[in-house]
């Protein structure tokens, strides 16, 4: 995260040096300069303000999109495998629930600055094809988030309309027959004022364990309007179905690591019931973030969700 800051300092420089080079030529003619923007990236999550993150006094990590996709990452638990102080896959691939551990703690966790539901079999795991960033605070935060871990805060930000036109369309084949699709479009619509975005994954896919599968159905919809300069609204839209099973299988280790030549059991195996074992969720979450500037250094934001979640699980546990 260092990166952009550094980015940010040099383009400062180099706009102080260009305004007294042109200072020093002014004698001589006229030169019309224009409006030098300097952008860079910030996270609001150590203290829900537009500090930078150097002059952050808590420890803060940040994994962006683009980092996302240059580490190959499908799951938030490989989204946070070389952050510093977390353990993102205590009990190895969990799709059950993603568990960052902190500091030795579950971190508490939180989508676009709001509390998730926690639930091993109602919440499904995040897709990260949807993800803008994934914000880690690391130690006690109850002065901002009340009651919660005291290992850290991890919040991670939806992808959100953009004011300029792109997309992204990609698909995957990969081990255990996983075929993916997935598509990203954003750009301004009608008019100046209205964005839009619209995110979407497909996915059918063996996992490593036998008789479980890692199918997946994400359409996440958004729209931001432009009131004002000072006043914007962001919808997010979110439907998403999984259907798996529980790939805690445990196998024991005198019949794996321990097993004599010839004798070690297929880290393959699956130690539940055919068919009868699964994990089916549908989640449907609408989100509305509203934020008003009232001055250079005044900002009131809110946001409120609405979630609908169900699950059917069954599993023999041996």
């Amino acid at each position: 995260m260092l990166t952009p800051l550094r980015f940010r300092r040099q383009a400062i420089l180099l706009a102080a040096v260009s305004s007294i080079s042109l200072t020093g030529v002014a004698h001589a003619q006229e030169v019309q300069v224009g409006e030098l923007l300097v952008t860079a990236t910030r996270a609001t999550t150590a203290t829900k303000t537009d500090t930078a993150l150097i002059e952050t006094p808590q420890s803060i990590s940040v994994v962006t999109a683009a980092q996302i996709a240059d580490r190959g990452a499908l799951t938030m638990q490989e989204t946070l495998r070389y952050s510093a102080g977390v353990t993102a896959e205590a009990f190895g691939l969990d799709t059950r629930q993603d568990q960052p551990v902190v500091r030795g703690f579950y971190a508490t966790q939180y989508k676009d600055g709001m509390r998730t539901l926690f639930g091993y079999s109602l919440i499904p795991r995040n897709e990260v094809f949807t993800l803008d960033r994934v914000e880690l605070l690391r130690g006690p935060s109850s002065m901002l988030y009340g009651a919660g871990s005291t290992g850290g805060v991890v919040n991670v930000a939806s992808k959100r309309p953009l004011w300029e036109a792109g997309g992204e369309v990609s698909a995957q084949y990969g081990s255990f027959n996983r075929k993916q699709f997935q598509i990203d479009v954003t750009g301004p619509l009608a008019s100046d004022s209205l964005a839009g975005r619209i995110v979407a994954v497909g996915r059918d896919s063996d996992m490593q364990t036998r008789e479980i599968r890692d199918d997946r159905f994400v359409v996440a919809p958004s729209l931001t309007w432009r009131a004002s300069d000072a006043t914007s609204f962001t919808l997010l839209g979110l439907y998403q179905q999984d259907k798996t099973a529980s790939s805690q299988q445990f196998l024991p280790v005198v019949a794996t690591l321990k097993a004599p030549p010839g004798r070690r059991m297929d880290s393959r195996t699956f130690l539940g019931e055919p068919g009868y074992d699964k994990l089916d969720t549908d989640q449907a979450a609408i989100t509305l973030l509203t934020d008003h500037s009232f001055s250079g250094s005044l900002k009131f934001s809110s946001g409120i969700r609405y979630v609908e979640a169900r699950a059917a699980f069954n599993e023999i546990y041996p």
